[in-house]
């Protein structure tokens, strides 16, 4: 074989070989939170402080660890024989290697086209559904913990405050009773990374330039 032959073999061996472990590692844990959910979440609860997934749902743990199934024995199966068609050179394995990552290829132009042709439904539908959720927002049970916990990652992260306006969470008595406009989570902090607020009162009095009142939630699907 040429060097080119050999740098192409031995690229798509590591290709695969990497693709390979990713797809049994996300099958492993796809088993693992299906079979036994209880042991993995005290794992994780001992490294996440928040320690969110025994906050989740049920139901949501449960179709997670169906994709990670899906979306790992699939990764697993095509890596798999990517890497031993290449090492063994063997053109029937390359072969339906090929045919498989054609399907993929093939499914991922028709969910980008659906994308884009229901992309007016998924955004309205995607704002309906994140505003029905707020009404949960600083709530005392656990399972509404979770959603105030993503909440303030999302608005921490993408500096925005609420669905639609800040308002959003005016319309619940969660947050007001409490005496508070809009949650910590919406306010300027002094550093990125940071816990403490620019301006203590932002979440009573809260304006242009100590919060993100005036920035709203944007769901850009591409």
């Amino acid at each position: 074989m040429s060097c080119a032959s050999q740098c192409a073999k031995y690229f798509l061996c590591f290709f695969n070989f990497v693709f390979f472990v990713a797809g049994g590692a996300a099958l492993t844990v796809g088993i693992w939170l299906f079979a036994d959910r209880s042991s993995f979440t005290n794992l994780i609860g001992k490294l996440d402080e928040t320690d969110i997934l025994n906050k989740t749902d049920a139901d949501v743990i449960r179709m997670i660890s169906y994709i990670l199934i899906v979306a790992g024995a699939l990764t697993f199966i095509v890596s798999f024989l990517g890497y031993c068609g290449a090492m063994f050179e063997s053109r029937c394995l390359l072969c339906v290697y090929g045919i498989l990552i054609l399907l993929v290829l093939v499914l991922e132009c028709v969910v980008v086209g659906l994308a884009f042709g229901l992309k007016g439904d998924a955004e309205e539908g995607t704002q309906n559904f994140l505003k029905s959720t707020i009404k949960y927002y600083a709530a005392t049970a656990d399972k509404a913990e979770t959603v105030t916990v993503a909440w303030d990652g999302i608005m921490s992260q993408l500096h925005c405050c609420g669905v639609e306006s800040y308002q959003d969470f005016s319309e619940y008595t969660n947050l007001t009773s409490t005496g508070k406009v809009i949650p910590e989570a919406c306010c300027i902090k002094m550093s990125e990374g940071s816990n403490i607020l620019k301006d203590p009162s932002c979440p009573i009095n809260p304006t242009a330039s100590n919060s993100y009142q005036m920035h709203t939630f944007s769901l850009t699907i591409f």
